[in-house]
């Protein structure tokens, strides 16, 4: 018997954990989207949202934005760059 409420309440401290750690995801998508929706780019924003939000492979994100995976690693590597200007901007003020 105590074996069985040690276990039980381990699995329930487990799943409290659990739902925390999905409500800090769910605000950390929030903060990245928001964060990315600051890009001039269109492109660039679609290009970092599917492969940080919708953690697609860059052969989909490439389709979706008419890029070759190549460019659409070049175009990720700007965009980032870029993101972090706008987010350095936004430290400052």
């Amino acid at each position: 018997g105590d074996m069985m409420s040690e276990t039980a309440s381990l699995v329930l401290d487990l799943e409290k954990d659990i739902r925390k750690l999905h409500a800090r995801k769910a605000q950390l998508i929030v903060e990245i989207n928001d964060a990315i929706a600051k890009l001039d780019s269109d492109t660039e924003q679609m290009i970092l949202l599917g492969f940080y939000v919708g953690r697609l492979p860059a052969s989909r994100v490439a389709d979706l934005v008419h890029y070759s995976i190549r460019g659409v690693y070049k175009a990720k590597h700007r965009a980032v760059i870029h993101l972090a200007e706008k987010c350095a901007q936004s430290a400052v003020r």
